[in-house]
């Protein structure tokens, strides 16, 4: 369920993948894995195994999934919190109206809830990586399975080779006919999508900012001199004109302890409910986000300074909620081989709580596409040197190869 392809074998719609998940399971569930590591997306799927049940999300679990075990209906899973938790009468969670009071937290920019923390008592939230099993409630970690190869070749054939996935993940995703609408920033990471996407007429550039703080124009000015550079127009929208108190109730249904109610108002009346949105998140795992080099043990109390830099970092509600959510996801340093924890850590916290419910909201308006949002391709950004990693150096050479137009183009 979701939008997905396979850039590595030219699959490019749902029945034709499920078809191929399908043919895996019946060999082994370590061939379907892997073949679930080559599909890139936004999307979720549900399979079994006789009367094991399972279900897992794409590379960082940008669909969401909630679940709950109900004294009467046993295992329930759901897309959207309250899908379950009005119907089962859940409470609302206290701890996460004290993570948004915390007056330390008031200054962290990207707030979210942290470790087993959902709006709602009795609620996960499903990581990635993981896959829920309904007979149990239990989840259990596939991936990673094996260690990180390090790359052998040059940093330009290693761009190279991530420039052809991205682009056949383009060509598959314009073939299916629809809009495509590309969230365009002075990134790093945006400009990479924008370079595999330029080819294709069908796609339009988009940007926004708020004109009362100015927060986020940079972005807007860089992407203007983007489009003129590629002879397009881009749509700029000021996120002060989407406020609307009537909207508010709906999005709060939609999305409890939502983030960013006014871009999701602005997806509604701008975009074509048809339409794709491109979202360039994710590759930041391969950016060593934290900026931390792999540690030789974790404990939650490390996590939980990553989680923020403010003072809120040493709150036992953040550091125990870390523990629980390292059980609940099976993060321990001895499943990850020689990934880095921290680089984990982000994959699987930040973009599973934080990430997902962004993208969640977007999908009030339109379907989520994210080119970044795939294992096999994730784990070639992982096999540089953390030095190239930390200054980005795939992404600055697979733009030139994509659209040499783009690569002198400063980064905000």
């Amino acid at each position: 369920m979701g939008i997905c392809v396979n850039p590595f074998d030219g699959s490019g719609t749902l029945p034709q993948l499920a078809m191929q998940l399908h043919d895996a399971l019946k060999r082994s569930d370590l061939d379907f894995y892997d073949y679930l590591d080559q599909i890139g997306g936004d999307f979720v799927v549900v399979f079994n195994r006789g009367d094991d049940v399972r279900i897992l999300q794409d590379c960082a679990a940008t669909k969401t999934v909630y679940y709950a075990n109900h004294p009467a209906a046993g295992v329930v899973a759901a897309s959207h919190a309250n899908l379950i938790a009005q119907p089962f009468g859940l409470p609302a969670e206290p701890r996460a109206a004290l993570v948004y009071e915390d007056k330390s937290y008031r200054e962290d920019p990207s707030r979210y809830l942290p470790g087993d923390v959902t709006p709602y008592t009795g609620l996960f939230a499903l990581t990635s990586n993981n896959e829920l099993h309904f007979t149990s409630g239990t989840t259990r970690r596939f991936f990673p399975r094996e260690a990180l190869p390090e790359y052998q070749g040059s940093m330009d054939e290693l761009a190279e080779e991530i420039a052809v996935i991205l682009k056949e993940q383009a060509r598959l995703l314009a073939a299916l006919g629809r809009p495509i609408i590309v969230a365009t920033t002075g990134g790093r990471d945006s400009r990479v999508s924008v370079a595999a996407f330029s080819d294709y007429p069908d796609a339009s550039l988009f940007s926004f900012f708020f004109a009362t703080t100015g927060a986020l124009s940079h972005d807007v000015a860089t992407a203007n001199v983007i489009a003129r550079r590629l002879g397009q127009d881009l749509k700029v929208f000021n996120l002060d004109d989407y406020h609307d108190a009537t909207f508010q109730f709906a999005f709060d249904t939609t999305s409890p302890r939502g983030i960013w109610p006014r871009a999701t108002r602005c997806y509604l009346k701008e975009f074509d409910p048809e339409a794709i949105h491109v979202r360039s998140t994710v590759s930041e795992i391969g950016r060593l986000f934290y900026g931390k080099p792999a540690p030789s043990k974790i404990s939650a109390e490390q996590l939980a300074h990553a989680y923020t830099r403010t003072p809120f970092f040493s709150d036992p509600l953040v550091t125990d909620s870390i523990a629980r959510f390292m059980k609940m996801s099976n993060f321990a340093m001895d499943q990850f081989f020689n990934y880095n924890a921290f680089d984990m850590f982000y994959w699987e916290h930040r973009n599973a709580k934080w990430q997902n419910v962004l993208c969640m909201e977007a999908e009030m308006a339109t379907d989520v596409f994210i080119p970044f949002n795939n294992r096999r391709l994730i784990k070639l950004f992982l096999s540089v040197p953390e030095k190239s990693r930390l200054e980005a150096e795939l992404h600055v050479l697979a733009t030139r190869l994509l659209n040499p137009a783009l690569s002198d183009i400063p980064y905000v």
